[in-house]
């Protein structure tokens, strides 16, 4: 199911795709465990020091990237951000693999989601939630448009219906890090 490489884990997702996690363990069995899903456009390295810490506490920890962000972009072997093709549902089954992997390893082990923005609305999508046992979510909004403070509501719509199409379109993938807006996606 795994195999190490670059200091991380490769996981296989239930489409085929691969995805880089990486497991924090406990010094001794784990009371508990948890899979740490990112917000949009953040690497999986931003949680270590949380994982790590979690880790002291008894509980197993799996941080991961979705396809196309951080680690798992270099399992494409040298192509680009323009080369991933990754949908949301895409996004799910990395985050279904992460809770698979889990659950593989010690399935009479509670199960508990961090989900962090976009990590917290995607457990709603999985096909197999009777593994989780329970989802903290930290800073996951609904994801409407309208639902936003009056300022961040005027300037959602131009984002969303202009700048982030024209943008994908003219480089192949969202340059999210250089407009300084979310993350190269």
């Amino acid at each position: 199911m795994s195999a190490e490489n670059d200091n991380f884990t490769r996981l296989q997702t239930p489409g085929g795709g691969q995805v880089a996690a990486r497991l924090f363990e406990p010094d001794r069995a784990p009371s508990m465990q948890v899979a740490i899903g990112a917000a949009m456009g953040v690497p999986q390295r931003r949680y270590a020091e949380f994982a790590g810490w979690l880790a002291g506490q008894g509980v197993r920890v799996l941080t991961f990237d979705y396809r196309g962000h951080g680690d798992s972009l270099k399992l494409l072997q040298g192509k680009s951000l323009r080369h991933v093709r990754a949908t949301l549902d895409d996004w799910r089954a990395d985050y279904e693999a992460a809770v698979q992997h889990l659950h593989t390893l010690a399935p009479d082990v509670p199960l508990l989601l961090i989900g962090h923005s976009l990590g917290a609305q995607l457990p709603g999508l999985l096909k197999m939630p009777e593994q989780v046992a329970g989802l903290l979510s930290v800073a996951a909004g609904s994801g409407y448009w309208r639902d936003n403070a009056p300022q961040l509501k005027r300037i959602v719509p131009y984002f969303w219906w202009v700048l982030v199409p024209l943008a994908t379109r003219l480089c192949g993938y969202f340059p999210g890090r250089t407009l300084k807006k979310v993350g190269d996606l």
